[in-house]
């Protein structure tokens, strides 16, 4: 199963669910079309008291000319992430 999120910056990945783990709260994924995939992610859902729940987002990428972007992109896709989970408008 594939999905076609989009980065903070615009740029449109494929993104392939590799592992969901309904008891776990934890899915994974691959990021990309290339052979070997080069970027994998994780997330898992924990609580955080009562009326929080804690967002851990884990990402490995294959260090190459690619990662400044990479990184760029996933940071600021944490921070739109982090805004509409909090109900922060975005800016």
């Amino acid at each position: 199963m594939g999905r076609d999120p989009m980065f903070s910056g615009g740029a449109a990945v494929r993104a392939i669910l590799t592992a969901f783990d309904d008891n776990l709260q934890r899915l994974a994924c691959v990021i990309g079309r290339a052979r070997p995939m080069r970027h994998k992610a994780s997330f898992h859902v924990s609580s955080d008291g009562a009326a929080r729940s804690l967002l851990i987002w884990t990402t490995d990428v294959a260090v190459d000319d690619a990662m400044p972007a990479i990184g760029e992109a996933i940071e600021g896709s944490a921070l739109v992430l982090k805004r509409a989970l909090e109900g922060s408008p975005a800016s």
